[in-house]
């Protein structure tokens, strides 16, 4: 006996006799759906559990990216002190340089006095020479003069006048001989001066070159540095990103598998009156990877568990893309289906009792069996 809703809708204060099977069928259909409810609400529940460790993860990787970040500054300000110190060394050896430099212009004034006074002696000396040779001339004519007056002077008068020619013959020597010496004095000090200068030049030239090469050096560790530092952050972000996407999908992979099991398991559960009372001749069932549920239809990618119930056979179908492992387990639970039967948690009738199971793989299943299931055999 079937329910006539319409009539119902048309006098609902009316009472009718409706019988208690009916009843309870629609009271075990009730506690199955609330039952059913319950279930999803904990799914829901724990779909928000995954998205809450979504959010963390996602703030742990955001904290990691932001520690690398720290410690790439941390390391490129350690090379900014390296590089200051650097500076403050080259800095330090310019002023070493120009020190040095002071000093040696010191030493060469200190050098050129020395010798504008040695010039100056020189002279002093010249100009007494020049003196002294006038003074002998000049005794010398008077000698001869005098002698020719004083021929007949005594002889110890000559000898006087030839001792002071002698006398004045030895400081003319010793003016010549003080004047080599300062000249060539002289020569020495030129010759040491210039051997200075050209080491000061050798000196402040090497130094030049030093310090060019090192602040070559410096530009090339400073753009290695900045190279090093763009290339580790690029690395890090790819890293992150490719880490955060391949979390993403799979995470999207993961809840699309789960709602689109939750559809299959509701469109499955949407009780007919065949239902209800336990009369389906037709029943498709998909596996969810643990179990079979029920299906409106045989449609996308599965493996897929038929029931024809006027040939008393189960009928397993799969796509091309299932794998072997998959299939097996498919198969086991299957194959205590046919054994046992399928139990429909709408009305509680078991279905397919004793049944044989008949693999048909990836072939299509019979036409007359794709017929929908509510309709089937009316």
């Amino acid at each position: 006996m079937s329910i006539d809703f319409e009539k119902i809708k048309e006098k609902p204060e009316k009472q009718y006799k409706i019988e208690g099977t009916i009843i309870l069928n629609y009271r075990d259909t009730v506690q199955s759906q609330k039952s059913e409810i319950e279930s999803q609400k904990r799914k829901i529940n724990e779909l928000n559990n995954v998205v809450s460790k979504l959010n963390t993860e996602i703030n742990d990787l955001k904290n990691k990216f932001k520690e690398e970040i720290n410690k790439l500054n941390n390391e490129i300000q350690e090379n900014i002190n390296v590089n200051k110190m650097l500076k403050e060394e080259m800095d330090k050896t310019n002023e070493e340089f120009k020190n040095i430099e002071n000093n040696y212009k010191n030493q060469i004034e200190s050098l050129n006095v020395e010798i504008n006074e040695k010039d100056q002696q020189i002279a002093q000396l010249q100009e007494s020479l020049n003196g002294a040779e006038k003074e002998i001339n000049e005794l010398k004519t008077n000698s001869e003069s005098e002698i020719n007056k004083l021929k007949t002077s005594s002889e110890s008068e000559i000898k006087k006048l030839n001792a002071e020619i002698n006398n004045l013959s030895d400081k003319n020597f010793k003016l010549e001989s003080d004047l080599k010496n300062l000249q060539e004095e002289k020569e020495n000090l030129l010759k040491d001066l210039n051997e200075k200068i050209e080491s000061l030049e050798n000196e402040k030239s090497e130094l030049n070159q030093k310090i060019s090469q090192m602040e070559k050096d410096f530009e090339s560790e400073k753009k290695k540095l900045e190279e090093e530092k763009n290339n580790a952050l690029e690395e890090q972000k790819k890293t992150l990103e490719t880490e955060f996407n391949k979390r993403i999908e799979e995470l999207e992979d993961q809840h699309n598998k789960e709602l689109e099991d939750l559809r299959i398991k509701y469109e499955g559960l949407k009780p007919t009156e065949k239902m209800i009372k336990g009369k389906m001749d037709i029943i498709y069932l998909k596996y969810n990877g643990k179990e079979f549920i029920t299906v409106p239809e045989v449609s996308g990618d599965g493996i897929f568990l038929t029931l024809d119930k006027p040939k008393e056979k189960w009928i397993m179908t799969w796509t091309k893309n299932i794998g072997f492992v998959e299939k097996r387990s498919a198969e086991r639970v299957a194959r205590s289906i046919a054994k046992a039967g399928w139990q429909s948690v709408v009305g509680g009738a078991r279905y397919g009792l004793g049944y044989s199971l008949e693999i048909i793989g990836e072939d299509n299943i019979p036409e007359r069996l794709l017929k929908d299931q509510h309709e089937y055999n009316e």
